[in-house]
C-alpha cells in the first residue's frame, strides 16, 4: 500500500490505462481496457477493508467484497 497521498495515471497501450488517487486509506481508480472500463474503490479502516468494482454494461457489472478482522 502507498502511505503518502498519491494521484496519477499509468498507461500501457497493449493492456489498460489506470487513473486514480490514494489518500487516507481510500483508493479510487478508473481502469480502461480495450473492451471494458471499471471504477474501483478500496477502503481500509483499522479492522475493516472493502473492495468495490463497478463496470456498467459488462457481463458482471458489480463486485463487492467486505473483510473484517476479529479482535483477539
Amino acid at each position: 500500500m502507498i502511505d503518502a497521498p498519491t494521484t496519477g495515471s499509468r498507461a500501457n497501450t497493449d493492456r489498460a490505462k489506470v487513473y486514480g488517487t490514494n489518500k487516507d486509506g481510500l483508493i479510487e481508480a478508473r481502469i480502461e481496457g480495450n473492451t471494458v472500463a471499471a471504477l474501483v474503490t478500496i477502503q481500509t479502516r483499522s479492522n475493516h477493508q472493502s473492495f468495490l468494482m463497478e463496470a456498467p454494461g459488462s457481463w458482471m457489472s458489480e463486485v463487492a467484497i467486505e473483510l473484517n478482522k476479529e479482535a483477539k
